[in-house]
């Protein structure tokens, strides 16, 4: 099981934060394998090991929104409550945050990086919307890439709990088949079916 979720994560790694296709088809196809190769007999081990993955990166989250506060600073509930108040460079964080936004949108991948343009359009806004001078592009990579992190993180939450539920999916595609999930049986095998199922 351990074996299955770290392939697992690393195929939800590089379908999500290179923008390589979707994270859910990534999935399906290592469980679909995972289905053939027998690691996975019946549906708690499944659910057993996609709830591992989740742990983990509920984990990795939290670690993330810890980050956050220290660059965004509190809301605005926090601030009036706790008169507490945003810095200079949470100010300047925050802008940066604004003007990045439009690149993550929550059922797409991101881009894997900016290119002149995006930078060069990025300082521009942040000048003239926010009033906070330069920016230099080092600052603005370093945001993007914080945010992509996040990004990442949220998809692949995403698509382990789409895949949560997958297994009966793929045994039932695979029985239909005539074949069983462990990849017996004739005439079209477990593994096209689960890998059918698993994928959508």
């Amino acid at each position: 099981v351990d074996e299955v979720c770290a392939r697992t994560l690393a195929a939800t790694a590089a379908s999500t934060a290179t923008g390589a296709g979707d994270a859910a088809q990534h999935l399906g196809i290592i469980q679909a394998g995972a289905l053939e190769d027998s690691e996975i007999t019946d549906a708690d081990m499944w659910t057993n090991a996609v709830g591992f993955m989740q742990t983990k990166l509920s984990d990795y989250q939290q670690e993330l929104e810890r980050e956050a506060r220290e660059r965004w600073g509190p809301g605005v509930r926090e601030q009036y409550w706790r008169w507490v108040s945003v810095t200079t460079p949470q100010r300047r964080q925050r802008a940066l945050r604004t003007e990045l936004s439009h690149f993550f949108v929550r059922a797409q991948p991101c881009k894997e990086d900016l290119d002149h343009e995006d930078l060069a359009t990025v300082r521009h806004n942040v000048r003239k919307s926010h009033g906070l001078g330069d920016i230099a592009d080092e600052e603005v990579r370093d945001a993007f890439e914080f945010m992509q992190k996040r990004h990442f993180a949220q998809r692949a939450m995403d698509a382990a709990s789409f895949c949560r539920g997958q297994y009966e999916a793929a045994v039932a595609a695979a029985a239909e088949g005539g074949g069983s999930a462990d990849g017996g049986g004739g005439g079209g095998g477990g593994a096209d079916g689960a890998a059918a199922a698993a994928t959508g």
